[in-house]
């Protein structure tokens, strides 16, 4: 799964999917890089769960 960052509110980084779908993900929990930014992309590992960070959007599996 691929989110996009939305906004940065305090503990919370509020992303969203394809369709539009708003997920809040706490950034202790998730490990946000101290760099990560509105516009910024998470990937949802399906298979183990792990996630990565990127500026630019990641290619579609």
């Amino acid at each position: 799964m691929i989110l996009k960052v939305d906004t940065i509110d305090g503990k919370y980084v509020i992303c969203m999917d394809k369709e539009k779908k708003m997920y809040a993900l706490e950034k202790k929990e998730i490990k946000a890089p101290a760099e990560l930014k509105k516009g910024w992309y998470v990937e949802i590992d399906d298979e183990n769960g792990e996630l990565s960070f990127s500026e630019h959007k990641p290619k579609s599996k």
